[in-house]
C-alpha cells in the first residue's frame, strides 16, 4: 500500500481525511494510571486471533504493540472515528494536527467548502461503509507499515507525501509538521464496527496508512 496523491486530493475535496466487552478475569492486567485493562482473549472468544488488546471503559478494543506505539496513538485514532460516528465536530477537529488543520481550512475555502461540510461528508461516507448510520466502533488495530509489501515505499517516504500534499493545498505542510512536533509516526490501522441489525462485526477500513504527530505528549492525525 502507498500514499496515492490523486486519492488524497479527492479525499481533501470532500472530507478532512480517512481514516464489545472482553474477559476481565483470567489473563487480564490493569496498567497503572491508564484506566485500561490488558486482556489476553480466550481461544473461543470472537476474533481471538487478533491477540491481546487494551480495553477501556467505552468497551472499544485497542490492539497495538506498546513497545513501538504509545497508547496515545491508538487513543487519537479511536477518538477521531468515534467523533465521526457520533457527530461530534469539535472533538473531531481536536484530533487533527493544528498545523495541518490551519492549511487545510484555507484550502477548503478555495474549493467552496467548509470544515463543517467536510465533516458531514465524512460522516456519510463512514456510515456508508458501515452499512448504516446506526453503528458503533468496536475494535481498532494499529500496526507498523510493512514496507516490503508496498510498491515504491520506504520508511520516511511520508515526508515526500507531506511535501507533495503541501504543493496541492498551497502551504508548507512538511515544514509546519516537522518544526512544530516532537515526533512523527507512520502507522497502518484497521477499523471494525458493529452495525445495528447485523449479527457480526465488520472491518470497514483495512490496512490504511496514516500519519500521527506528537507534541508535548499530545497526539494528532494527518490523513
Amino acid at each position: 500500500m502507498k500514499f496515492k496523491l490523486l486519492a488524497a486530493v479527492m479525499v481533501l475535496l470532500t472530507a478532512f481525511s480517512f481514516a464489545g466487552c472482553g474477559n476481565k478475569d483470567k489473563g487480564s492486567v490493569k496498567p497503572p494510571e491508564t484506566g485500561y485493562v490488558k486482556v489476553s482473549p480466550e481461544k473461543d472468544e470472537a476474533n481471538a486471533d487478533l491477540g491481546e488488546y487494551w480495553l477501556g471503559s467505552d468497551g472499544i478494543k485497542l490492539y497495538f504493540n506498546e513497545e513501538t506505539h504509545p497508547l496515545g496513538i491508538a487513543e487519537v485514532v479511536r477518538d477521531y472515528f468515534t467523533a465521526v460516528q457520533k457527530g461530534d465536530f469539535e472533538k473531531f477537529r481536536g484530533c487533527i494536527d493544528p498545523n495541518y488543520r490551519e492549511i487545510l481550512d484555507a484550502f477548503l475555502v478555495t474549493k467552496d467548502s467548509t470544515p463543517e461540510k467536510s465533516f458531514e461528508t465524512q460522516r456519510s461516507s463512514l456510515a456508508g461503509r458501515a452499512g448504516g448510520a446506526d453503528y458503533a466502533v468496536t475494535r481498532i488495530k494499529i500496526e507498523t507499515p510493512i514496507y516490503d509489501k508496498m510498491k515504491n515505499r520506504t520508511e520516511g517516504d511520508y515526508l515526500n507525501y507531506l511535501e507533495e500534499l503541501g504543493g496541492i493545498m498551497g502551504g508548507d505542510i512538511k515544514s509546519a509538521i516537522i518544526n512544530n512536533n516532537d515526533a512523527i509516526y507512520e502507522i497502518t490501522f484497521f477499523l471494525m464496527v458493529k452495525t445495528e441489525g447485523v449479527e457480526q462485526e465488520s472491518v470497514i477500513i483495512e490496512e490504511q496508512s496514516m500519519i500521527v504527530t506528537e507534541k508535548n505528549g499530545n497526539f494528532h492525525l494527518i490523513g
